[in-house]
């Protein structure tokens, strides 16, 4: 899956830069997810938690009526805050993701 995403990215965004770290701990994790400029999340607690704590320039979560069960139902794409959008998905894009 990280591969996939990477690729995406790759040809989405050519010029940007993508960094990848080795694994901290939850605390880091969150920390730098909330102090990220552009923040970009799949569904579940942990990612909304740290997108409503967020301050970045830009964060997207997915569109979904539950972000914890995103299979339940989609919402259409909207704005939460002058920074925090949502977008549309696939659902088989976030196989795995809500068990």
């Amino acid at each position: 899956m990280a591969a996939r995403l990477e690729a995406a990215l790759k040809a989405a965004l050519p010029r940007a830069r993508i960094l990848r770290r080795p694994p901290a701990s939850v605390d880091a994790d969150f920390y730098r997810m909330v102090h990220a400029p552009l923040l970009l999340t799949a569904a579940g607690s942990f990612a909304v938690s740290a997108a409503a704590a967020a301050f970045g320039r830009e964060v997207w979560t997915p569109a979904a009526q539950n972000l914890n069960f995103p299979h339940l139902g989609q919402r259409s794409p909207e704005r939460l805050a002058d920074n925090w959008r949502t977008y549309a998905y696939e659902m088989e894009e976030m196989a795995g993701l809500d068990g």
